[in-house]
């Protein structure tokens, strides 16, 4: 599982990188150091033989010179310096006369040729004189242009290869440091990088068990940060999609249920009078005509729900989608749906006013037929709850490209409890409010549904004793067509 990990795999990519770098850096550091310092030390060593040579020609003039040369070359640079004739004895410098100085370690015929030819000859490497590793160099001492002998300088490699280790050493301990700190720092970062992934993992994990209230916590704006954002975007959809179809669900239970609700009633009473038909029950012409017509307003009670039903379904589906828009005249239609049901309002006693403002109203664009049956729908219910001798009143105005309209009755209200249902479907808060065993709960649905197709707005507004009144804002023409002349009705009763 460790291995898995991405967090050791992270950890383990960036330190063994530090690391591989790190030896590249330390090796080629090794030799640029060693080649400096070999360097460096070839040219002190190349810088005393020409001094000793110089002075070694000079004759006695630079005996002293060349004695202080030896004896500090050999103190302080751990060297060997030797001073040879051209037939390849030593001799003391400045002098051409053998010295009890030790024999010099003897030249090949290459080396001698090349410095018979007055060049300095540099070498290193095993030498079997010394029987050690030695940096050799030799400088020809020339005289008025002729060789003269030459001086010969021997020191060991060793001191070199210490010096060099030492500062080796240096480095790798700092570099050591280096690849602990990088270790640690690789250690955080790959754990900063695999936290929010962890919780994405836990996160996706708990959405695969149905659960979607949790959320990734990161406040990176990198890839990672954005991956989290979509997750939790992804969550949050998914939760509300969830939502969504659980309250689906729901309604459609609910459907069946009311709609099952709504046809055992009626079912139930055909059914009872038709067996009191079958048993022979209606003794009387009188009995059996009412028993039909009991039958009869069952089966149209149940048409008006199927076609209800059947409207809505269309409504909410965007079935018709307002085919055969019109510039629909709000005046006209609210007095041709006053008109249609003044019988109504005579049968109950109730006064329906209809108020207009002088100027024409603008025309809404829509479906007239569709606009008609919200406007029935609504002074219908308003009349059934309105008691005799109360008062219902049409109302339009027009403000700011938006068509208002308000159907209000000096009914018993609505309950507050009552007032964020009563747009649902089969929902009879208030029986007041509903004709007398003919109502299918559907109406208001279906008055809200084709007003926001219509791109408006349906609200209600009341308190109890006080009324009702339900209002339509719905938007005007942006360019009015030609505007027919139409009578303006004003608190007129009806009979």
């Amino acid at each position: 599982m460790v291995r898995n990990s991405i967090v050791f795999k992270l950890w383990l990519s960036m330190t063994g990188l530090v690391l591989i770098v790190f030896l590249l850096i330390a090796v080629m550091q090794y030799q640029a150091l060693y080649t400096t310092y070999f360097s460096q030390q070839t040219a002190q060593l190349v810088a005393l033989g020409h001094q000793i040579a110089d002075a070694a020609a000079n004759g006695t003039a630079g005996h002293a010179a060349t004695n202080q040369s030896l004896m500090m070359s050999n103190v302080t640079m751990d060297t060997q310096v030797y001073v040879v004739s051209s037939t390849g004895q030593s001799f003391a410098p400045g002098m051409w006369s053998m010295m009890s100085q030790p024999a010099a370690p003897p030249l090949a015929a290459s080396e001698t040729a090349r410095l018979k030819a007055g060049r300095t000859v540099k070498t290193s490497g095993w030498d079997p004189y010394y029987r050690q590793e030695m940096l050799s160099v030799d400088v020809p001492i020339m005289k008025n242009g002729r060789y003269g002998g030459a001086v010969i300088i021997r020191q060991p490699l060793t001191p070199i290869y210490s010096n060099t280790m030492a500062l080796q050493k240096n480095i790798l301990a700092a570099g050591l440091g280096g690849l602990i700190l990088a270790t640690l720092l690789s250690l955080l970062l790959s754990r900063s990088l695999a936290r929010p992934l962890k919780q994405m993992i836990d996160v996706a994990r708990a959405m695969g068990r149905g659960d979607y209230s949790r959320r990734v916590r990161t406040g990176a704006m990198d890839e990672v940060g954005a991956l989290a954002t979509t997750l939790n975007t992804l969550a949050a959809e998914l939760e509300h999609k969830i939502e969504d179809l659980e309250r689906l669900n729901q309604t459609r239970r609910d459907f069946v249920a009311n709609v099952s609700h709504e046809l055992r009633t009626p079912l139930s009473v055909i059914q009872g009078f038709t067996e009191a038909l079958v048993d022979g029950l209606a003794r009387d012409e009188a009995s059996r005509q009412h028993y039909l017509q009991n039958i009869l307003d069952e089966v149209l009670r149940l048409r008006r729900l199927t076609t209800d039903l059947l409207d809505l379904r269309r409504l909410e589906q965007g079935g018709w989608q307002l085919e055969g828009k019109d510039a629909v005249y709000l005046t006209e239609l609210l007095a041709g749906v006053r008109e249609t049901l003044s019988p109504l309002a005579a049968e109950k006693g109730v006064t329906v006013t209809l108020t207009t403002p002088p100027a024409p109203l603008s025309p809404v664009p829509g479906n007239r037929d569709r606009l008609q049956q919200v406007f029935l729908n609504l002074l219908d219910n308003a009349l059934k709850a309105t008691p005799a001798g109360g008062q219902v009143t049409l109302a339009a105005r027009e403000a700011d490209g938006w068509v208002e309209t308000t159907v209000a009755d000096t009914g018993p209200g609505i309950a507050p409890e009552d007032l964020p249902l009563i747009w649902e479907r089969f929902y009879k808060g208030d029986k007041s409010r509903t004709r007398s065993g003919v109502s299918t709960g559907l109406g208001l649905a279906i008055v809200r549904a084709i007003v926001e197709a219509h791109a408006g707005q349906v609200a209600v507004e009341s308190k109890p004793g006080q009324g009702a009144t339900f209002r339509v804002i719905l938007p005007a023409a942006e360019t009015a067509a030609e505007r027919k002349p139409h009578p303006v009705h004003r608190t007129v009763p009806l009979a």
